[in-house]
């Protein structure tokens, strides 16, 4: 494990983002949105990487460094954003808010399409989109109250799990991801305060709380989740011992960061690993 640094294009990236704001005030684009420079949310795309900050998104085009900014003037309604996915089979930018709102973005048209179903299911007093992750034709959306599964050909919400086996009706799901059960059958796994929880993917009830199962393994809360070459990774751990966490085969879990840090999203790019916290973005190696 290491920091990531400069050799690699995707911190380029990262970086051009994170730290340009003083040195692009300078343009007459930048001086209009000066919150540009705080990123709350980054989403990569085979051509550039996305970013929400609370002036609204903007596109950093890889091959030419071109930034293209999308404000309220432009669609996007504005306001906090809690997650963002680039849906490449559909060529659509996903974006979710803090009060629930999603909005499908097309690039080439510049077309914004809200869908307000999440906003208004007042009765859960917080609403907020916490990831959003691309399932064939289907958005599985982590938020305040739970999962919320959107169909991007219906263009509606299709089911909803606000009750995961032992925790309180409504508890937040930080993340989720696709992945085998301990019993090798296809599962979905669910990031929250209270732990992780999986259950059967092609179940028939998942709003059931008895659908969903604890792992034992990974103590305390969990944040993240991805899969790596067959492995499930969780950004997690007990208040001191928050980390970068790998499943082995027999169900434990090994911590393989050491940064004790919160860590927010974890992406996979070619042979590594990307883990990212408020301060840093780690590069990790299986393996090395």
């Amino acid at each position: 494990m290491r920091l990531l640094s400069a050799s690699s294009r995707l911190l380029l990236v990262l970086a051009a983002v994170l730290v340009a704001g003083p040195a692009l005030a300078q343009s007459d684009a930048w001086r209009a949105y000066p919150a540009y420079n705080e990123v709350d949310v980054v989403a990569a795309a085979p051509d550039g990487l996305w970013a929400g900050t609370r002036a609204g998104l903007f596109f950093y085009a890889i091959p030419d460094g071109e930034i293209v900014p999308y404000t309220v003037v432009d669609g996007p309604r504005g306001g906090e954003i809690g997650a963002l996915a680039y849906d490449e089979a559909r060529g659509v930018l996903w974006v979710g808010y803090a009060d629930g709102l999603l909005e499908r973005l097309d690039p080439e048209t510049g077309r914004v399409t809200p869908f307000y179903a999440i906003v208004r299911a007042d009765q859960y007093p917080s609403r907020g989109v916490r990831r959003i992750r691309v399932f064939g034709d289907d958005l599985y959306l982590g938020t305040d109250f739970g999962v919320v599964v959107f169909s991007t050909t219906r263009e509606e919400v299709r089911d909803t799990y606000a009750r995961i086996g032992d925790l309180a009706a409504g508890t937040p799901v930080n993340d989720l991801v696709e992945a085998p059960r301990p019993d090798g059958t296809p599962g979905l796994w669910l990031a929250t305060e209270g732990g992780l929880y999986h259950a059967d993917r092609g179940g028939s009830n998942l709003q059931t709380p008895t659908a969903w199962s604890k792992d034992a393994g990974l103590h305390g809360a969990a944040f993240s989740l991805a899969t790596f070459d067959g492995t499930l990774y969780a950004g997690g751990g007990p208040a001191d011992l928050k980390d970068l966490y790998r499943r082995e085969a027999d169900g434990a879990w090994s911590r393989t960061v050491f940064t004790n840090n919160r860590i927010t999203a974890i992406e996979p790019r070619g042979d590594a690993l990307l883990a990212i916290t408020s301060a840093f973005v780690y590069l990790v190696r299986p393996g090395q």
